[in-house]
């Protein structure tokens, strides 16, 4: 539709992952500054969004906006969830569990939605099947609205900053740096 080269495509790909790696440190500090259930739907509005821009695009400013957008989403949509389940199964002491309960359903939704998406592009193309993927994240939304819930245990971080002394901190630390 848009003439779009290879290279132009990558670029729509490469946009979506930059804003998404960028967001990940500022989306921690606001996971702790605001609550992960806040920054969820945050970041399922950010990135509803860009789906919304990438649907309806006029031009290829357009779709580089709307995924940059998705990006910033989905870089959110990485941390906040992971630490909602930290925050929950850290007081039980089976963070071990949480995690590898999350990260296998994870793996299983990018699986199940890989190829259920496939078949709405295939057979509606991309502008509605992306509109499809806006409906979605309309009902995630709803959903983590109505029933996600802090951990009993998080406290909202007002003395933390993200200044260079605790980053310098944070990025010299061993289990960072490994991590």
């Amino acid at each position: 539709e848009f003439g779009l080269s290879y290279s132009s495509v990558g670029l729509l790909a490469t946009v979506t992952a930059i804003a998404g790696g960028i967001i990940l440190p500022f989306a921690g500090y606001l996971t702790d500054k605001i609550g992960c259930k806040k920054l969820i739907i945050y970041g399922l509005v950010v990135l509803l969004i860009g789906q919304v821009l990438f649907a309806v695009a006029p031009n290829f400013v357009i779709l580089l906006l709307a995924r940059i957008f998705a990006g910033i989403g989905v870089g959110i949509l990485i941390v906040a969830p992971y630490t909602i389940v930290v925050h929950w199964f850290s007081s039980s002491n089976a963070v071990g569990l949480g995690m590898g309960t999350m990260l296998s359903s994870d793996g299983i939704g990018t699986l199940v939605a890989t190829y259920g998406f496939s078949i709405f592009f295939i057979t509606l193309g991309w502008r509605m099947s992306t509109l499809v993927s806006c409906v979605v994240i309309i009902i995630m939304l709803i959903l983590c609205a109505i029933y996600l819930k802090e951990s009993p245990t998080f406290k909202v971080n007002t003395s933390l900053r993200m200044d260079k002394p605790t980053l310098g901190r944070l990025l010299t630390n061993r289990n960072a740096i490994s991590g």
